[in-house]
């Protein structure tokens, strides 16, 4: 099993205020993030924005802000257009960042010392559209345009002795082979929406449409070097709408694409068969696909803010749970630190992502769990839970067997509480009653005032216990319910000392009962006072700390 617990959030007013409608009507629609990228090289998390402004942090290991007065975010504002795409090349120029937008420009960014300036070093225009994918990968840069095509960069300059590479377009493919080779994209054409390349002796180039074909590109047996040109191997329709992610696995043959068609399929990419696909469970479009390379399944978001991970080996799906009710757009999975980054429209979310974490789920009970309570023991731990089936059940914590059972023959059970020093449970029922239950001998007793009289009119809705001693008028004498469940537990703990139970009604009154052991070892409660709590005749008392 797999649990996900909250690390951190990444925010900025920049993207976060979401404006009213009236607002965005006239100026537009409120700015959101639309693209993420984290640098675990540099400890450096990027989002890209529907502005085209993007915004950095600096980060430690575990992707938690440095924040310091010494650490500010910081802007980065050179595209005129919102942001579609963020991409980090390690090994060239000692690290650097492609950046591509709807202002039809690609920007090359220094990351060799981000601490210090993050400059753009280079703009590449060529497309005619937005940018909508990059890739990198032997020693080219590739990026995909609403214009159709497809464009394959490589540093043409003869001499190469500029620090940054000056790219220029080596290629241009489309998915239509008539445009291609007139070098034009006719009306009511597809375009690529995805791309991705396996590097190797022999580079092959991926790419997704907008009518859901997968193209494969193999570099020309005839050319090479710096004229090396790539052909198409074949194409095949995988999904029956467009392809919006492709992802490859390393080290495997697998080509893991999403769709508009809600669905997201593994393939072959030798043979193009389809291995492995899944529908989402709720309809709608998947947005985000990353890879754990660790445990080697398959991480999947969509836009109700759904998680889903997969496991290809095995063909099943280990997890399907709801993170957000915002729409996830886009998906990172740091697997070193075991870090999952999902990005909203207008917030970044940090999950820690747990595996391994055992559950049982124990189904002797029929009714409404109202309340459980542990008790720990020398021989292990013990656990007490009352419902609404009107029963209370005794479970050993190590096996999760249930030991004992006490039924409750006539009213409804509404709370309990465990008091560890007299070792009984008390009891709330509907119709007011207050029952004290010996789980060792399996006997029950109604607690009763000195007039024989229940203390409450309606049915008990909660109910608290504190540990008193000898001079607990001072309120440092007094010991809360967590407290004094260890204490009561400990050698010595109960010299002079006694369990004040308080129960709390729908009849507005707070009760306060005195609990006590006798010479032989029985509890016995006594009831000390009653109060109303609340003035107004339909203020209930609901609970008590």
């Amino acid at each position: 099993s797999i649990e996900f617990r909250p690390a951190g959030i990444f925010s900025s007013p920049l993207f976060s205020t979401r404006r009213s409608a009236r607002r965005a009507a006239k100026g537009g629609g409120a700015v959101s993030a639309s693209v993420v990228l984290f640098v675990p090289q540099q400890n450096f998390l990027f989002l890209g924005f529907t502005d085209g402004k993007i915004i950095c942090w600096e980060t430690d290991k575990s992707v938690s802000a440095s924040r310091g007065k010494d650490n500010p975010s910081r802007i980065l504002d050179d595209h005129k257009g919102g942001i579609r795409c963020m991409i980090f090349v390690e090994d060239l120029c000692q690290g650097v960042m492609f950046t591509g937008a709807a202002d039809r420009c690609i920007k090359m960014w220094d990351l060799s010392d981000p601490r210090v300036s993050l400059p753009c070093v280079h703009s590449f225009h060529g497309h005619g559209g937005t940018v909508l994918a990059l890739e990198y990968g032997s020693e080219m840069l590739l990026s995909s345009s609403t214009d159709g095509f497809l464009c394959i960069w490589k540093d043409q300059s003869p001499t190469r002795l500029l620090r940054f590479p000056a790219y220029s377009i080596r290629q241009k493919i489309s998915p239509e082979s008539r445009s291609a080779q007139q070098g034009s994209r006719q009306p009511k054409e597809s375009w690529f929406l995805s791309i991705a390349i396996r590097e190797g002796e022999q580079p092959s180039i991926f790419a997704g449409d907008s009518e859901g074909y997968v193209h494969i590109y193999k570099p020309d047996s005839g050319t090479e070097g710096d004229n090396q040109l790539f052909l198409l191997a074949w194409k095949k329709q995988i999904h029956e709408l467009g392809v919006s992610r492709i992802l490859t696995v390393p080290m495997e043959s697998f080509l893991i694409t999403l769709a508009y068609d809600q669905r997201f399929k593994t393939m072959d990419s030798l043979s193009g068969q389809v291995v492995f696909e899944e529908s989402n469970q709720c309809g709608v479009v998947f947005n985000g696909v990353a890879w754990d390379s660790v445990c080697q399944d398959v991480i999947v978001a969509d836009e109700k803010g759904n998680i889903g991970f997969y496991n290809l080996y095995t063909e099943s799906c280990i997890v399907w749970k709801n993170l957000t009710e915002d729409p996830i757009i886009q998906i990172h999975y740091e697997p070193s630190v075991r870090k999952l980054l999902l990005l909203s429209p207008q917030v970044l979310r940090i999950m820690d992502v747990v595996r391994g974490v055992k559950f049982s789920e124990l189904n002797e009970h029929v009714g409404p769990i109202v309340s459980m309570a542990s008790r720990p023991t020398p021989q292990g731990g013990l656990l007490y839970t009352a419902a609404m089936d009107n029963t209370i059940r005794m479970w050993d914590a190590d096996s999760l067997e249930s030991i004992k059972c006490l039924k409750e023959k006539k009213h409804e059970i509404t709370a309990m509480v465990y008091l560890p020093r007299a070792n009984v449970i008390i009891t709330g029922h509907e119709n007011s009653d207050l029952k004290m239950w010996s789980v060792d001998c399996q006997q029950d007793a109604c607690l009763r005032t000195v007039s024989g009289t229940n203390a409450h009119s309606n049915t008990i809705s909660c109910l608290i216990f504190t540990l008193m001693f000898p001079g607990a008028d001072d309120p440092g004498q007094r010991l809360g319910s967590d407290d004094a469940s260890s204490l009561a537990d400990s050698e010595g703990a109960g010299v002079g000392a006694w369990e004040t139970l308080i129960a709390g009604s729908y009849d507005r009154q707070i009760s306060f009962w005195k609990v006590t052991l006798t010479s032989d070892g029985s509890a016995m409660a006594k009831f000390e006072r009653a109060f109303v709590a609340h003035d107004e005749p339909d203020d209930e008392v609901l609970a008590l700390a």
